[in-house]
């Protein structure tokens, strides 16, 4: 009960329509009530005085009941609608936003695919718990309590005889629900294993091609598509398995008030018309004790699917927030000093071993090394996308842990091996570094990238759509406007990852002037396997197995052994074979 009790607090906003709603299905529970005893006094004293106007009227008022009971089953239905699909969206932006302030650190073990479904699918199952959970526990309980009620005030003995299949009830409730929690858990977990699959498949496709993997890829959903049908069918033959066995119990206990009832109105211990209106108020017994056998069915399902939803909400922050966060001093010259940086993943993998570096405000420099040395994981402590595990770094001498991440991050830009682009327009994009800069300065932050010609070129120029991941654009064109974006960003501290390796030499030549203006006073980390990139660097820093092995400007490295002479001669033999071919 606990994930329920969890969305329960959802409502509190809400509270007047809450209110309303189960009012009203409060009142359609109690107008279902009356016509039951409405029947039996027309049965025993209208039929029994013969009068027609008698019979009518009782016939008009069970009329108005059942009209009253729809009626505000109507309003019950609307109200609750529009309170289900609000909380449902609060409660989708509070996962949604939540997942934008988990850390890297939590991505790296878990698919899109999979964390898509837990936002969409699974938050669409706890609605579930919201429309036919809580407010039909209330109304199917109060059926429950108010028609057992009546019944024994109407014949304890009979009362009695009818509430016998009710432990077996219990007891087949109490079996299913425990099986089912953990079918459903599972079928939710197929279910975003295949959202996986197809996601990965998608988002590959271009390699799926040219590669010939359809097959391939068609042979893995197909097995994660009947795993997850395996998981439902399950689900389902249970259900199948417990829903008419409880519909039987149900059964036998009219025939009990049929049998022990009808031997009392012979041996004179009740009239017929008792007998007629118990076995309504027995059918309205029985119908929230169907109701919820079903609603249990869709409780375990949503349960399943709560865990999963709140499982995001509990995951705390690898990187938090200090508590009393400071600011830069102004202005911001964009110092970085790394004192005794160590840090390891959370498999207990050292990466980085006692780094040492102090970089001055403007100062460029570059990063070297072996794939897998640890460049990227060094600059990435920088913004905290991860925290030091020994060591501390600092801007402007201040320990980024002791700044907040949007202080921190408002002044460092980075520029990837991969540009990202959402999906939307020029515009949308470029605006991403300073939301509320002018048209004017879009336009200058593009020229200055080197991409205001072929932006003027596309058909809406900045209003044009980019598509998914800026599909529609080439890879220089998209780092062009990434590039863009940090310029308009005006950052003091600028990371480029690898921002020329995945582009032809003539993109490249553009890039690299486009880069050159951005860098300008700035201090700046660049990340390059191309040596040829980064000979304008203040310095270089060689790094391999997590340690700086060689600190130096290009000529003073080169001319002396070590690894940025061995990477020097390793590409300069490169060239030459691709010369020669």
């Amino acid at each position: 009960m606990k994930p329920l009790l969890r969305v329960l607090r959802y409502f509190k906003p809400y509270r007047a329509r809450a209110v309303l709603t189960f009012s009203f299905a409060i009142l359609s529970t109690l107008t279902a009530m009356v016509p039951p005893y409405l029947v039996k006094a027309a049965v025993d004293q209208v039929l029994a005085a013969g009068s027609a106007r008698l019979l009518a009227l009782h016939g008009a008022a069970i009329a108005l009941c059942y009209l009253l009971r729809d009626l505000f089953n109507m309003l019950r239905i609307r109200f609750n609608n529009r309170l289900e699909q609000q909380v449902i969206l609060d409660m989708r932006d509070e996962v949604f936003a939540k997942m934008q302030r988990l850390s890297l650190g939590f991505y790296a073990d878990r698919s899109t695919g999979e964390l898509m479904s837990r936002v969409v699918d699974d938050v669409n199952h706890v609605e579930r718990v919201l429309l036919d959970g809580t407010e039909q526990l209330i109304v199917a309980t109060l059926t429950l309590v108010g028609v057992a009620a009546i019944m024994f005030s109407l014949n304890p003995f009979l009362a009695a005889v009818a509430l016998v299949p009710v432990p077996f009830l219990t007891a087949g409730a109490v079996w299913y629900t425990r099986r089912m929690r953990r079918l459903y858990r599972t079928a939710r977990q197929r279910a975003a294993e295949m959202n996986a699959v197809l996601h990965d498949a998608l988002s590959g496709l271009l390699q799926v091609k040219i590669f010939n993997q359809e097959k391939e890829q068609e042979r893995r959903f197909h097995e994660s598509a009947d795993r997850y049908r395996q998981s439902q069918l399950e689900t389902m033959f249970t259900w199948a398995y417990f829903s008419p066995s409880m519909n039987f119990l149900g059964s036998l206990g009219s025939l009990l008030v049929l049998l022990v009832g009808g031997m009392q109105v012979i041996r004179g211990e009740a009239s017929v018309g008792d007998i007629m209106a118990f076995i309504l108020y027995l059918n309205l017994f029985y119908e929230p004790v169907g109701r919820l056998h079903a609603l249990n069915n869709l409780w375990q399902d949503a349960l399943a699917s709560c865990e999963r939803v709140f499982e995001i909400m509990d995951t705390p922050p690898e990187i938090q927030e200090p508590p009393h966060p400071k600011r830069l001093p102004r202005p911001v010259r964009g110092e970085v000093t790394f004192e005794n940086v160590s840090f390891a993943y959370r498999d207990g993998r050292p990466v980085l071993h006692g780094i040492d570096l102090h970089v001055t405000a403007g100062e460029t420099i570059a990063l070297v090394g072996p794939t897998g040395a640890g460049k990227t994981t060094l600059v990435s402590l920088i913004p905290r996308f991860y925290d030091v595990t020994g060591g501390r770094v600092l801007v402007d001498g201040v320990d980024v842990r002791e700044l907040s991440l949007a202080e921190l991050r408002s002044h460092i830009a980075v520029v990837s091996q991969e540009p990202f682009l959402f999906n939307g327009t020029v515009r949308e994009n470029v605006l991403m570094g300073r939301p509320g800069a002018s048209e004017d300065e879009v336009w200058e932050a593009l020229r200055l990238a080197n991409a205001e010609e072929f932006v003027r070129r596309l058909p809406d120029g900045l209003d044009t759509v980019v598509g998914e991941r800026g599909v529609k654009l080439s890879v220089g064109q998209k780092q062009r406007i990434s590039i863009a974006r940090a310029v308009l960003k005006q950052a003091k501290i600028l990371i480029l990852d690898e921002a020329t390796s995945s582009v032809d030499t003539v993109t490249e030549v553009q890039i690299q002037e486009a880069l050159e203006r951005l860098m300008q006073d700035k201090t700046t980390f660049i990340i390059a396997h191309r040596l040829s990139t980064i000979r304008s660097a203040h310095r270089i820093a060689c790094i391999d197995d997590g340690r700086i092995v060689q600190l130096g400007t290009h000529e003073e490295l080169a001319g002396s052994e070590g690894l940025y002479a061995r990477l020097l001669e390793h590409q300069y033999r490169g060239m030459l074979v691709a010369g020669h071919a």
